[in-house]
């Protein structure tokens, strides 16, 4: 893997470039390197967070002989804000994905719960027109009133 600031060759799991010190960009889902400025992941198609992207614009706008820009207290308070933003989005959202399975199984048991009572009552009633026919046949009377 080379470093998007300074070309360097650097290992694999980095997450920090060895020669000058630039974050490696990752999504934060699957772990992925991403070498282009994208907004979803190539890999799992999730949404890459803002403070992600943030790295590309800030390596594109340094040269590789310049030293490193210290990220401010402030700015990164303003990147972890987003990041924290982003992710309890993402989990409502998720949050709502589950509700929608749940509903849609409970409408599924629903179903078949009616399917089954419908085939009983269906069952019980022809049972009972054919109790009735033999017994008019075998014995000769109709109903309880022959009795």
């Amino acid at each position: 893997m080379i470093c998007l600031k300074c070309k360097q060759e650097i290992n694999e799991n980095s997450k920090f470039c060895i020669k000058c010190g630039s974050p490696v960009p990752r999504c934060p889902s699957c772990g992925m390197v991403l070498t282009k400025k994208v907004r979803y992941c190539t890999q799992d198609g999730k949404l890459i967070p803002d403070s992600v992207l943030v790295l590309f614009d800030e390596i594109s706008s340094e040269k590789p002989d310049q030293p490193q820009r210290i990220v401010t207290p402030r700015r990164a308070r303003e990147i972890h804000s987003q990041a924290v933003e982003q992710e309890k989005f993402a989990q409502k959202r998720g949050g709502h994905r589950i509700l929608q399975i749940i509903l849609f199984f409970l409408l599924i048991i629903m179903l078949a719960v009616s399917g089954i009572a419908s085939y009983k009552i269906i069952t019980f009633e022809t049972i009972f027109e054919i109790e009735e026919t033999v017994s008019e046949q075998v014995l000769g009377y109709e109903g309880k009133d022959a009795i």
